[in-house]
């Protein structure tokens, strides 16, 4: 799973994760529990479990935003960057407009702490 290549530039906001979404003690255990998550919806949880004949492209991770810009994790970049907003809406319909976004149950939002 991506995730678990990332682990290390975010080991602390994978291990807040964790604890708030899955009440597990560190990150690993959290990336654990997301994947099990992840395989009992019946999705898959690597490239070569898709069968796709589509060309498949390093996801990015959105980490934050401003006004003006949203910045993710680029593993083409090697990090995080930022991109204007109005280049990544354009980017997100040519590509179909897909996206996965995880909610929390709870309905709570992320926010500062």
């Amino acid at each position: 799973m991506y995730y678990r290549h990332i682990l290390a530039d975010a080991r602390d906001k994978f291990t807040r994760f964790a604890q708030e979404v899955f009440g597990k003690e560190n990150a690993e255990k959290g990336l654990d529990a997301l994947t099990a998550l992840i395989q009992d919806c019946g999705l898959p949880v690597k490239l070569g479990q898709l069968k796709s004949k589509t060309e498949i492209t390093p996801d990015l991770l959105l980490v934050g935003y401003t006004d003006t810009a949203y910045l993710f994790h680029d593993p083409l970049q090697g990090g995080a960057i930022s991109y204007e907003k109005n280049q990544v809406l354009q980017a997100y319909r040519v590509m179909g407009e897909m996206a996965l976004v995880m909610e929390r149950a709870d309905g709570i939002t992320n926010r500062s702490r």
